[in-house]
C-alpha cells in the first residue's frame, strides 16, 4: 500500500478510483441473466402515455436513428418497452430522468435513459444490449423495491417504501469534502505523464535489454485540501449529496448547456431539410395522420415507412430549394388517441450547408477527417449523419473484470480495482492484435505471457483465467491500488505505473492524461479520441464522479448548426453531439455508449 505524508492527498487518490463492479460480483463469469419478471416491472412503471411528449419523443427518435446501425446492431426490430420507470436523484425533488426499456421479440434489449431537465444531456445513457439498470435492480432487490435513483453516470440504487437501499449497482460513490465550484472557472495546468524509450526494443524477444525513462509534465498530484469519507448509510447520503457532489454536478449541467440550448435554438426556425436528404420523424402512436403546411409543402415529399419493429416513421425528401432562402414547413401529426404534435422545419438548398470535419468545441473543425463522410452539415438545426471509429472489432475485446477479495492471488479486502482492469484489458487487446499480425503490434508479442508471467509467448484469451488474473494483480500492485469502502481505488497519477508491468516483457509503452481535480476536460476527450480514430488504438478514460475507469474502443460523433440571435445580431453555432462504446471492465456484462467527458486518458503504444 502506497504511504503518503499528507493524508487528505491519500484520500483524495481514492476518490479518484473507488470502481464500482457493475451488476454482477467481481470475478464471475459470463453476461448477468437477461430474464425479469415483465409484470414486476410494469407495476413500478408509468404507461409510456402518461411521459412528457418531449422526453418520449427523444427516446422514439434515438431509437429511429441508430436502428439497424452499426451503434445499435440488435435494435433492428426494436421498440420502446409501454412502460417507462422514473428515476431520481438525491438532489432533485421531481422526476430526474426516465428510463426507457427496449424489447426485440418482447425480450429486454437494452434502454435508453433521457433526462428531465437540463441538469444532464438529453440522452444520459443508452445500450442496444442487456437489462436496463432497473430491471438489474429488481434482480436483485425483488418486489419490495419502489424507487429508482441514478446516483452517478453509471451508479444506479433501488430503495425500500422506507427509504433503505435494497440494492446497487456501478458501486456508490465516496463521499467528497472540500471541492469548490469556483475550480470550474480556473484554468489548471495539463499533467501529461508517458514513457520514453532511450534504448528501443525492435522486437520483445530482447525486452530485457529495452532502458524508458518517465517524462512528466505539469502538476503530478493535487495541492487543493480536499477530504474523502465514505458513507456511513445511504440516508446519510442522500442528505448530504447536493454538499459533496455540488461541484460535479455543476460541471456536468454546464458541459450538457450547449446541447440543450441548441435543442431549443433549432426548435425556434425549425430543424434543417436538405434538398436530397431524407429525415425519419419518428412516429409515437398508432393510427398516425399527418399535414404538411407552408411554402416548404409544395418542394417537399411525405413517405409513411413502416420499420422492421411494425413502428412508422414519417419520411420527409426536399426535392427542391432555391439557394440562399430558407423555405419554411410545418408537419402537424395527428394520433389515434387524440394527440397531436406540431413540428417546424426550414428547406435548405445543398449548395447552402457546409462541409466537413468534426467541429472542436470552439465550433472550428478539427484536423482529423479520415473516415468523414457527411459533406451537409446544415444550418438551422440539420443534423448530420453519425460518424462512427472503432479501435479493432468487438470480438477482439478482452472482457475481464475485477478479483474478489479473497480469490486467488487477491490477498487484499478488497477487489482489485477498476484501474488495474482497464489497464489489463488494453494490454490484452494489444497482445491480441500482435496475435492477429495487425501492424503495428506483430513485434509486441510479449504484453502477455503463460500464465501472466515473464515466460514464452502465449495470446491474452478472451475470458479471465489464471493468468490473466496473475497480469491483472500485478498491474494492480503497481498502480498502488487500495482499499477503501470496499473498492479498489487507484489515483489518476499513479496509473501511469501500469507501465512497470511491460518492463522486460515488452517494447510497448504507456501514457496518461488527466485532471488533477477531476474535472473533465475537452483535451482529455481529445486524447482519447484521437487514439481510437487516429491510432485504431482503445484508450482509458475516467467516467462519473470521480469514480469509474472503463476501455473506450468505440468513438462517434454528429453535428448540427443553429442561428443564435441577440438584439438583431446574428450568428451561426455549431453543436456536436459525441459518444465512447466503452468495455466496462466487467466482465463483458453492459458495454455501450456513454458520454464523452472524461477526467483521464490512458494510452498505449508499440513504439
Amino acid at each position: 500500500m502506497m504511504r503518503n505524508k499528507r493524508p487528505w492527498i491519500a484520500a483524495f487518490a481514492l476518490s479518484l478510483a473507488g470502481c464500482g463492479v457493475g451488476d454482477s460480483q467481481p470475478d464471475t463469469l459470463a453476461k448477468a441473466p437477461q430474464s425479469i419478471d415483465q409484470q414486476m416491472v410494469s407495476k413500478l412503471a408509468i404507461p409510456l402515455e402518461e411521459v412528457p411528449r418531449e422526453f418520449h419523443r427523444r427516446a422514439a427518435q434515438l431509437l429511429e436513428d441508430v436502428r439497424g446501425s452499426e451503434s445499435a446492431p440488435t435494435w433492428e426490430t426494436a421498440i420502446l418497452s409501454p412502460s417507462v420507470q422514473p428515476l431520481y436523484r438525491p438532489d432533485m425533488t421531481s422526476v430526474a430522468y426516465y428510463e426507457f426499456r427496449v424489447l426485440v421479440r418482447q425480450q429486454p434489449m437494452g434502454f435508453i435513459i433521457v433526462s428531465a431537465g437540463d441538469h444532464d444531456f438529453p440522452i444520459a445513457h443508452w445500450n442496444f444490449q442487456g437489462l436496463s439498470p432497473t430491471e438489474t435492480l429488481l434482480q436483485k432487490a425483488g418486489s419490495t423495491a419502489t424507487t429508482f435513483y441514478k446516483v452517478d453516470s453509471l451508479s444506479y440504487v433501488a430503495e425500500s417504501p422506507g427509504g433503505e437501499m435494497l440494492a446497487n449497482i456501478g458501486g456508490l460513490p465516496n463521499r467528497i469534502i472540500g471541492q469548490d465550484p469556483s475550480w470550474l472557472d480556473r484554468t489548471f495546468t495539463p499533467t501529461d505523464v508517458q514513457w520514453v524509450p532511450t534504448v528501443g526494443v525492435a522486437d520483445d524477444s530482447a525486452a530485457t535489454s529495452g532502458v524508458v525513462r518517465e517524462e512528466v509534465s505539469g502538476p503530478r498530484i493535487p495541492t487543493e485540501s480536499i477530504k474523502l469519507t465514505g458513507w456511513s448509510s445511504w440516508k446519510e447520503l442522500k442528505t448530504y449529496y447536493r454538499e459533496s457532489y455540488g461541484t460535479m454536478a455543476e460541471s456536468l449541467r454546464r458541459q450538457a448547456a450547449e446541447e440543450w440550448e441548441t435543442e431549443r435554438l433549432a426548435q425556434e426556425p425549425g430543424e434543417g431539410l436538405v434538398v436530397g436528404s431524407p429525415l425519419e420523424l419518428a412516429l409515437l402512436y398508432p393510427q398516425a395522420r399527418f399535414q404538411l403546411s407552408g411554402e416548404g409543402a409544395q418542394v417537399v415529399r411525405p413517405e409513411l415507412v413502416t420499420t422492421p419493429s411494425g413502428s412508422q416513421l414519417l419520411v420527409l425528401t426536399a426535392f427542391d430549394a432555391t439557394p440562399g432562402t430558407e423555405t419554411p414547413l410545418m408537419v402537424t401529426l395527428s394520433y389515434g388517441n387524440g394527440v397531436v404534435e406540431t413540428h417546424r422545419f426550414v428547406v435548405l438548398a445543398r449548395e447552402d450547408v457546409g462541409t466537413t470535419q468534426e467541429p472542436e468545441a470552439d465550433g472550428s473543425k478539427s484536423a482529423a477527417s479520415e473516415g468523414v463522410h457527411w459533406t451537409e452539415m446544415g444550418q438551422l438545426g440539420a443534423w448530420s449523419p453519425w460518424t462512427q471509429y472503432f479501435a479493432g472489432t468487438h470480438d477482439q475485446q478482452r472482457l475481464y473484470g475485477q478479483i474478489s477479495a479473497g480469490t486467488s492471488p487477491n490477498s487484499s479486502s478488497c477487489a482489485s480495482g477498476c484501474g488495474a482492469t482497464a489497464w489489463a484489458m488494453l494490454f490484452g487487446w494489444g497482445d491480441k492484435q500482435a496475435a492477429l499480425g495487425n501492424a503495428p503490434w506483430p513485434k509486441r508479442w510479449g504484453m502477455y505471457r503463460v500464465n501472466g508471467g515473464y515466460g514464452s509467448n502465449a495470446t491474452a484469451p478472451v475470458n479471465q483465467d489464471t493468468g490473466v488474473r496473475n497480469m491483472t494483480w500485478e498491474v494492480r500492485n503497481r498502480v498502488n491500488t487500495f482499499c477503501f469502502n470496499g473498492q479498489g481505488a487507484t489515483a489518476p497519477w499513479n496509473m501511469s505505473n501500469a507501465n512497470g508491468y511491460l518492463t522486460n516483457r515488452s517494447g510497448a509503452t504507456v501514457s496518461t492524461h488527466y485532471n488533477i481535480l477531476g474535472i473533465h476536460e475537452t483535451r482529455l476527450r481529445n486524447k482519447a479520441s484521437s487514439s481510437i480514430k487516429d491510432r485504431k488504438v482503445p484508450a482509458i478514460i475516467g467516467t462519473g464522479w470521480l469514480t469509474h475507469y472503463p476501455l473506450a474502443y468505440g468513438y462517434r460523433w454528429r453535428s448540427r448548426t443553429v442561428r443564435k440571435c441577440v438584439l438583431f445580431v446574428c450568428w451561426n453555432k455549431t453543436e456536436t453531439q459525441r459518444n465512447f462504446y466503452v468495455n466496462q471492465g466487467w466482465y463483458g456484462n453492459d458495454n455501450g455508449w456513454v458520454g464523452s467527458g472524461t477526467w483521464f486518458a490512458g494510452q498505449l503504444y508499440a513504439n
